[in-house]
């Protein structure tokens, strides 16, 4: 479903994604994880066309948008749902209105089969529908991620979802909130999902691959196995304050399983 081959990029004199690869199948999700400037967050621009490579090629499911006028990429752009880091709600808008917000201005749906849909969705991402007429301001940092989230996927019913640290600034219950959504998605087998953090315990909940960022190279694509194993002194580094919790929530799933 993504596929980047051998993809640089620069800003100025800046090279900030050097040579990167990897392919994200149908159904598969993906942790992206690595430092904060690593080049995380630009990969995902990088993949929605909000970026062109300086070099190399972006494909989404299998067509090239490395090069695509802005009127084409809005076309691809369909299949693909956003979560930002802060949710990026319309702060004058609905909980209800955020949501529908592409289905009232991008389709001929009635008012009221927008509103099922919405509450439908609400239901989905675990929030009472009675909210659909609250502001976000009205609504915890928690509930407004997953308000974004519930928005992305009324949106574009999409077949990639791009998450950017979706659990950062978020207290343990409301993080583990976002995470079961992501789970929930990606039960579904349809949906090809990156998730773009630098919380590692929220990579290993949500994902069994992990492709790892380091200055803009790639260094690691594997399993969560292989990852706790690699000999690579930048990934121990990286993952050595999260030992304990890592090695505590393996545990758990070899238990569960």
């Amino acid at each position: 479903m993504i596929s980047l081959e051998d993809v640089h990029f620069y800003i100025g004199d800046n090279h900030i994604i050097r040579g990167i690869s990897f392919d994200i199948a149908e159904g598969e999700t993906v942790a992206i994880i690595g430092a904060s400037g690593s080049g995380k967050s630009t990969l995902l621009k990088l993949i929605l066309g909000l970026y062109y490579p300086t070099s190399g090629q972006v494909f989404v499911d299998g067509i090239d948008i490395s090069s695509m006028k802005e009127r084409k990429l809005r076309k691809i752009r369909k299949r693909m749902g956003m979560v930002f880091q802060d949710g990026a709600l319309f702060d004058s808008l609905t909980v209800g209105e955020n949501i529908g917000y592409y289905l009232l201005e991008h389709s001929k749906m009635k008012l009221a089969d927008i509103s099922d849909e919405v509450s439908a969705m609400l239901e989905f991402v675990g929030l009472d529908p009675e909210l659909i007429d609250r502001l976000p301001d009205e609504l915890s940092g928690g509930m407004q991620r997953r308000v974004a989230i519930a928005r992305a996927l009324v949106s574009t019913r999409p077949q990639v979802m791009l998450y950017d640290e979706p659990t950062t600034g978020l207290d343990p219950r409301a993080t583990k909130r976002i995470t079961d959504i992501i789970n929930k998605i990606g039960d579904q087998k349809t949906t090809a999902q990156i998730v773009v953090t630098h919380q590692i315990t929220d990579a290993f909940r949500v994902s069994d691959r992990f492709i790892m960022i380091d200055s803009g190279e790639k260094i690691f694509d594997g399993t969560g196995k292989q990852l706790l194993s690699c000999k690579d002194q930048n990934i121990i580094k990286f993952l050595g304050p999260f030992n304990s919790v890592i090695e505590k929530h393996c545990r758990l799933l070899a238990e569960m399983s």
